[in-house]
């Protein structure tokens, strides 16, 4: 699948979350001015109003912990106080992740929904049901060889929610922070198993989260493909509006003049570097500089997220920001833009669950173990009916289920022809040396 930012991302552990927070309201405070008149965003300095920050907490972990008095607006203090309590040889201090709607839902927010109101409530409650599901299936881990794993009590979280891409692109997204300490059922305090956090625990997360959104945008007459995106939106004004995607068609094109022919997986891996702050040495100055520019780093990528935020807010500004967006994606008729969505979505071909889950593993990059299927399995069924729907996969001809992998029939089919014909190949050409 893309790695356009039309996925949840896979939660990555924060060292220090507080330095990396504290950089970016640094960078947000020198930036701020520049907002209003640039050449980035020169057509919108009419729009840009301001910052809007609104990060809020949530899981059950805050209760009765200290912190839970911090200001809200501090995002700094809120990293702080997500420290208080951990052990000192706490090896990770906190963990976060990034939890985004497809650019396609985005554009269909920007362009037909009118009211941001509906999105942001989509994506809060995708948010919820992530942290509910990490809650659910965490554990605290104790001991040094044969470890005790205790339920935990909840999460101590904070997150804030955002419209656009640090390079003004409709980007709805959510930053999530979380302590890696948490209190287990019996009162004890510990560090989350990252092993199980990072695994399976996430993909139930992920999943979850992606079977509430799909919910919510069918009730709005829109639905996911199989390909993750909202069926019926253009995918070359989806490639418009990708910051990143653009980055990295430039970074390809750029080594390819060279006589560097890279992957996509290989360019992706330059542009994460750089949007990393990490030095390059492979590519041009000129190249970094225009790839930082289009992140809207010198502009301060955060004030562009907090002024468009502020925008959507404002009705007439709201409107003339889809105006703008129409020209800059080259969208004939943003008033049509959902209603072609819609009409798509009811000619597309409905499949069962698991159809889609088998579907999906095909496009797994490595063969998918109990674990990785489960989490899909819980894009399309809740709690009560997960099991159901795996024991379903699990039993379907299409389907060799192992105890570690599972594995497609015809993915091995393919793969015995492939070895058969490699045989017969060696076998000609053995034969054409006088080898027997």
């Amino acid at each position: 699948m893309s790695m356009s930012g039309l996925t949840l991302q896979k939660i990555d552990k924060i060292k220090d979350s507080a330095a990396v927070i504290k950089k970016r309201l640094e960078e947000e405070k020198d930036a701020k001015p520049l907002a209003y008149g640039s050449i980035k965003v020169s057509e919108l300095a009419e729009l840009l109003g301001g910052a809007a920050r609104e990060p809020f907490f949530l899981g059950s972990g805050w209760k009765e912990v200290a912190g839970d008095g911090v200001d809200a607006t501090d995002p700094l203090a809120v990293a702080q106080a997500l420290e208080t309590g951990a052990r000192a040889n706490t090896r990770v201090r906190a963990y976060g992740v990034v939890i985004t709607l497809p650019k396609g839902a985005s554009l269909v927010s920007a362009f037909d929904l009118g009211d941001p109101e509906h999105t942001q409530e989509i994506l809060r409650e995708m948010l919820e049901e992530y942290v509910r599901v990490l809650e659910k299936d965490s554990v605290v881990r104790f001991g040094n060889g044969g470890y005790e794993k205790a339920p935990i009590r909840g999460l101590k979280a904070w997150a804030v929610v955002h419209a656009a891409s640090a390079g003004g692109d409709p980007h709805y997204h959510v930053h999530l922070i979380f302590s890696a300490t948490a209190e287990t059922i019996d009162g004890r305090k510990g560090q989350l198993d990252g092993d199980k956090l990072l695994g399976e625990t996430a993909r139930l997360a992920d999943g979850s989260a992606k079977r509430i959104m799909a919910q919510r945008l069918e009730e709005m007459g829109f639905g996911i493909g199989l390909d993750g995106d909202v069926v019926g939106v253009d995918k070359e004004i989806i490639e418009r509006a990708s910051t990143a995607r653009n980055s990295v068609q430039a970074i390809r094109t750029y080594l390819a003049a060279k006589g560097i022919h890279v992957s996509d997986k290989q360019a992706w891996a330059h542009w994460r570097q750089v949007a990393e702050g990490k030095p390059d040495k492979v590519l041009s100055k000129s190249l970094l500089e225009s790839i930082g520019a289009a992140r809207g780093e010198k502009l301060g990528g955060e004030a562009i997220e907090h002024a468009i935020d502020e925008a959507l807010a404002n009705p007439t500004r709201r409107a003339a920001l889809r105006e703008w967006l129409a020209k800059k994606y080259l969208v004939s008729d943003w008033r049509t833009f959902g209603d072609k969505a819609r009409a798509e979505w009811k000619a597309y071909p409905r499949y069962d669950d698991v159809t889609k889950v088998v579907a999906l593993m095909a496009m797994l990059p490595t063969p998918p173990t109990p674990a990785s299927v489960e989490g899909l399995c819980a894009r399309f069924a809740d709690d009560e009916h997960r099991a159901e729907l795996m024991e379903k996969v699990g039993a379907d001809l299409r389907v060799l289920k192992g105890k570690r992998r599972w594995a497609l029939t015809s993915q091995l089919v393919r793969e015995r022809k492939i070895e058969e014909q490699t045989e017969k190949l060696i076998q000609k050409e053995l034969s054409g040396l006088g080898v027997e």
